[in-house]
């Protein structure tokens, strides 16, 4: 079901929690910033009606004092409002960031290979922003708004009830405006968040596939394929720029004519002297107040409508089930000590065409077995049932005569070592990246080889690897580019090491790894 503007303002009330103190100062702000607003149109009222016709510049000294130190007042709380609002906003982004990818570490493999990287990293970066840009101008200008709104409102009334009843009569009208094409502007930006994950994804899988791309010449075929997905993005784009203006200029019809009748009607209580000049001007003044901020919460309310069609797919991943959650407290499973056990294993990725069916194997512990087949024969199909990163749809797999589905997939997945077809190398060093399968393994333990002729010294130190990608010199430091020079930057598993011009000849020695 798609996410309503109610269900965005309760995540972000849920995220702004933690920062109750610092709205409370943002609220403090936004009373100190109204301060010129409630003052302005009475010294407005006063200059015209009594300081012109008394014909003494005196009189109009004290007024713009106080003018004056409104405005100070009010342009410093203003500018502290944005910071505070600006860091509270960036730091509900990051929140709600870590928290989708914390939530990405414990989804199951089947959920990634129904969704495109391209398109999880939208959701991530491009929807997330548009959820910042609604936190930060939907609920903190938009409260800020809604104050000046009451204020103005207030004064208006103060200086003369009956202008001041039309006005607020017809403002609702811009409110119906909003409602009657709210609606099209949430598809509209929900359609241009799709198109944009779609490009994404395109320009992700390209950025994978540059081997095949280049052994092929495949590059008029991707720049065809990203050139029709950025045109499919820019139309989506126009549409809603397009309902957007339509929107903006529906609201500034109603606000001219609303404008153009109380003028009139002022001019007219003028003549008929139930009105002042200066009350006129002043008026007209705070009835910008009134208008500016509901044709602003209008503009505030496409936002809030893209925002909510851009938390309709950030709630397709914080609600997605995690694996094996009808386990998730599971006691450990026991360490091997006799066999593993394959019993009737059944496995389908799609319904009616089955992967696996009816497996058996008995492996005792300490033994070598090899499972052998021609490619798509369910080989590395079981390896992922074992791994637990699929449940078998029959049978069971039992260690010791204990059921695994039963237990933690940690204690599951703790006791396999798995080298995959695909290697795959973190962008770390290369010990960081041998010991990721052994977290307790002690700097201690590691051996570095002798210096390779040609070695100039490092101060911070330099540990000598082969990358298992390329074969070329790796380090283990944070010190230097290829040249020597010294970087911040720590070298990469991929590169030769910032500490030599030389390759070495010898490479760490790592400890046996565990079985």
């Amino acid at each position: 079901m798609p996410a309503r503007p109610s269900a965005f303002l309760r995540l972000s009330v849920r995220y702004l929690r933690p920062y109750a103190v610092q709205e409370v100062e943002i609220f403090v702000h936004m009373l100190l910033a109204l301060g010129f607003t409630l003052a302005y149109p009475f010294i407005t009222r006063y200059i015209f009606d009594t300081a012109l016709p008394s014909g003494r510049f005196s009189e109009m000294v004290g007024p713009f004092a106080i003018l004056a130190g409104a405005f100070v007042v009010s342009l410093a709380a203003g500018l502290r409002r944005s910071y505070v609002s600006a860091s509270v906003s960036l730091a509900v982004v990051r929140d709600l960031r870590n928290e989708m990818f914390e939530r990405l570490q414990h989804l199951p493999t089947g959920w990634f290979a129904r969704h495109r990287q391209g398109d999880v990293l939208g959701r991530m970066f491009s929807d997330v922003a548009q959820v910042e840009l609604g936190i930060s101008r939907t609920l903190i200008d938009g409260i800020f708004h809604v104050l000046s709104l009451a204020a103005s409102s207030l004064v208006m009334l103060r200086l003369h009830l009956g202008l001041g009843l039309l006005v607020m009569v017809a403002t609702p009208l811009l409110a119906l405006v909003y409602r009657a094409m709210g609606a099209g502007a949430r598809v509209r930006s929900l359609v241009v968040q799709e198109e944009s994950g779609r490009l994404m994804g395109v320009a992700a899988e390209n950025y994978q596939a540059q081997p095949v791309v280049k052994a092929f010449a495949l590059h008029g075929r991707e720049r065809d394929r990203f050139g029709r997905a950025s045109q499919r993005l820019v139309h989506a784009q126009r549409r809603l720029t397009l309902f957007g203006g339509f929107f903006a200029l529906s609201v500034s019809t109603v606000v001219t004519a609303l404008r153009l009748a109380v003028l009139a009607i002022g001019v007219w209580l003028i003549f008929e002297e139930r009105f002042t000049i200066g009350g006129l001007v002043a008026f007209t003044g705070v009835m910008g107040e009134v208008l500016n901020p509901v044709a602003a919460l209008t503009g505030l309310g496409q936002q809030l409508q893209a925002a909510t069609g851009a938390l309709v797919r950030i709630d397709e991943v914080m609600g997605a089930a995690p694996e094996r959650t009808r386990n998730s407290g599971a006691a450990a499973l026991p360490r091997l000590a006799r066999q593993l056990r394959i019993d009737s294993l059944s496995f389908s990725y799609t319904v009616g065409r089955p992967a696996l069916r009816g497996v058996d194997a008995t492996i005792a512990a300490g033994s070598r077995v090899a499972f052998i087949g021609p490619s798509g024969s369910g080989k590395s199909t079981l390896l992922r049932l074992l791994m637990g990163f699929h449940d078998p749809d029959g049978g069971t797999v039992t260690i010791d005569d204990h059921d695994v589905s039963r237990g933690s997939l940690s204690s599951l997945r703790g006791q396999i070592g798995v080298v995959f077809q695909d290697t795959f190398l973190f962008d770390s060093t290369i010990r960081e990246n041998i010991a990721l399968g052994w977290p307790e393994a002690a700097t201690p333990r590691w051996r570095p080889s002798p210096a390779p002729p040609g070695w100039t010294p490092s101060p911070r130190g330099c540990r000598w690897a082969t990358t298992s990608r390329s074969g070329r010199a790796a380090c283990d430091c944070r010190a230097g580019s290829a040249s020597g020079s010294p970087s911040p930057a720590r070298c990469s598993a991929t590169q030769v090491c910032c500490c030599s011009t030389r390759p070495p000849r010898r490479s760490i020695r790592a400890p046996s790894a565990r079985s």
